[in-house]
């Protein structure tokens, strides 16, 4: 009966009932189209986020100890010992690079359960002069022994006696063995492993999952003048260290002359309208040490974009983005067997501390097809995938986390 009255009430009126018809097709057909649209959106909400990043992560490495030391501290009997005991310790410091190493102090303090023996402290198999207090530990501040200057492949080999006066059996640190030097002056502690340099950091981290690529950069300030062709810049010059590989990652670098060749340089566009140069002349970039590079210039490329490059890594303008006009690129091996050299050079043959030197960084990007399309779950991804790359680099520098 209703069903009648229902069907008889739509036929006496069509038109209503045709407006009605199509409202409510109307409405659903909105509806549906919002709920795609919503949907669409949100798939791809943590694309759109992360799109802008040229660079997803930036492990800045600290400097490594200038001199490249080998320091290896051994005991004998290295095991636990009774009182009354005598206990040796050997301090072997090598100098495995290419400067010497000035001023090179030496600090090994045992402990309280171990007793100097006046006058064992030696240095190559011979006795050293006024030791009958521990010349490694001397005084109240526990000062070490400053044995000068180590050159570039030689070894000193120093050593001294302790009695010990209690069991030692339950001390995780009978010595506390330690150098440093006026190259290095932060402490580096006997038998610590040694630094990866950023070649094996970049391997290690590329095989990292969720690390699409890992690539070297490194860059370091020259003063005025220190680049050159027919006249030379008038202002700061920065040089760069990377490869072809990290172009190709990071998008906001524009080459607008030429390429990036191995063993060439490419121009900012500033440096080459100002020296007048183009792809294929010659260019001479004066190094601190007093020698000078010539390079070919394989192209002209625009930095302006490029916040990976020109922000800052120091604390008071940290990313604060600092262009730098005059600016020359060559490749990762040339930065590390040419350019950082000299620098070393410097604080080994004049005796100054280098206030700039060069910074190595390896630079990140994330599996971006990995990471989730909800962006609260991509950030616990990019969060993991940090911890990781932080874990792997040790206490090898610091993380820029862009990307999280």
């Amino acid at each position: 009966m209703l069903a009648r009255y229902v069907w008889a009430d739509l036929l006496r009126n069509p038109r209503r009932t045709l407006s009605t018809v199509a409202g409510v097709f109307l409405g659903v057909g909105l509806a549906c189209a919002i709920l795609f649209f919503v949907d669409g959106l949100s798939a791809s909400m943590t694309q759109q986020a992360v799109a802008p990043l040229p660079i997803d992560m930036q492990q800045v490495l600290s400097a490594p100890p200038a001199g490249n030391i080998l320091f290896t501290l051994t005991l004998e009997p290295a095991g636990a010992v009774a009182p009354g005991d005598i206990v040796h310790v050997r301090l072997e410091l090598v100098n495995q690079g290419q400067t010497p190493v000035n001023e090179l102090v030496v600090r090994a303090i045992p402990d309280d359960a171990l007793v100097y023996i006046p006058g064992s402290a030696t240095r190559d198999g011979s006795p050293l002069a006024n030791a009958l207090e521990n010349p490694f530990a001397a005084g109240p501040a526990k000062a070490g022994l400053n044995i000068g200057t180590l050159a570039a492949g030689t070894t000193v080999i120093l050593g001294y006696d302790l009695e010990a006066i209690a069991a030692t059996a339950a001390i995780a640190q009978p010595i506390a063995a330690t150098y440093s030097s006026r190259e290095a002056v932060t402490p580096v502690v006997a038998n610590a492993a040694a630094p990866l340099n950023p070649a094996e950091l970049a391997a290690r981290l590329r095989a990292i999952e969720g690390i699409a690529f890992a690539e070297q950069l490194a860059f370091v300030d020259l003063p005025a003048g220190a680049l050159a062709a027919s006249r030379p810049t008038d202002s700061l010059v920065r040089v760069f260290g990377f490869d072809q590989s990290y172009t190709s990652h990071d998008r906001s670098i524009l080459i607008s002359e030429g390429g990036q060749t191995a063993g060439a340089a490419m121009l900012s566009a500033e440096a080459a309208a100002y020296l007048a140069v183009s792809a294929g002349d010659t260019v001479t970039l004066a190094l601190p040490d007093g020698a000078s590079l010539e390079l070919a210039v394989s192209g002209i490329v625009d930095l302006t974009q490029a916040r990976s490059l020109f922000s800052s890594r120091r604390g008071a303008d940290f990313e604060t983005f600092i262009y730098i006009p005059n600016a020359i690129i060559v490749d990762s091996a040339l930065f590390a067997e040419v350019v950082v050299p000299a620098f070393e050079r410097v604080a080994a043959d004049r005796g100054e501390r280098v206030k700039n030197p060069p910074i190595h960084e390896i630079a990140l990007g994330v599996d971006r097809e990995r990471l989730d399309a909800e962006p609260a779950v991509a950030l616990r991804q990019t969060e993991q995938i940090a911890a990781q790359v932080a874990a792997t680099a040790g206490d090898q520098g610091y993380l820029l986390d862009n990307i999280s």
